[in-house]
């Protein structure tokens, strides 16, 4: 019985559990715009999204250009619903770089192995949606998701025209993650993808 105790007690710190996050930092889901202001993550101005992005403007997003992230600064975005913190994505600077292989790693040391790796032609993916009708001569754009603690932290990477963008890192609360995941499951979008 004193082996197990000893080694349990090395051990443990090596064993991640694979659960899912509150939140990042000192932002904790279900938070309001004005404490998220409060945390003093931001060294800048909290603002909405510019104009021409509407799609993050209906939705409740909130960004900051100047998040403290590690020694330096990334784009941070909020997004609320209900007026509470539901989304924080994270978008990594281009200087200094932070490789994808970098990334995996401390997000695995972290979070445990990911639970599921998609990859998506985006490119194919408007054409068949007849957004553009044919791709332009070496035109590529990828983009890999990896997933860890059991969804609520997303790794997106973005290769285009075999150039890699910079990464981003997205913490979703669980709620927010059902719902999209009931969004996906409607009988009308079953029906139309069944049928198209």
């Amino acid at each position: 019985m004193k082996i197990f105790a000893v080694l349990s007690a090395f051990l443990m710190p090596f064993v991640v559990p694979n659960t899912t996050v509150n939140g990042y930092k000192d932002l904790r889901f279900g938070m309001t715009i004005e404490q998220a202001k409060e945390t003093k993550l931001c060294e800048d101005q909290w603002h909405l999204p510019a104009d021409d992005d509407w799609r993050r403007v209906v939705r409740g997003y909130w960004v900051c250009d100047k998040f403290r992230f590690d020694d330096g600064y990334a784009v941070a975005r909020l997004r609320f619903i209900g007026g509470q913190l539901k989304s924080i994505e994270l978008k990594m600077p281009e200087y200094p770089k932070y490789p994808a292989e970098l990334l995996l790693h401390v997000l695995e040391e972290k979070y445990g192995k990911t639970i599921e790796v998609e990859q998506r032609d985006l490119i194919e993916e408007d054409i068949l949606q007849g957004k553009i009708r044919k791709r332009r001569k070496n035109e590529s754009a990828l983009l890999d998701t990896y997933q860890f603690a059991k969804g609520t932290v997303s790794l997106t990477l973005l290769t285009y025209n075999g150039i890699p963008q910079p990464a981003e890192i997205i913490y979703s609360a669980p709620e927010l993650l059902l719902l999209e995941k009931k969004l996906e499951d409607r009988p009308q979008r079953r029906t139309l993808l069944r049928d198209l």
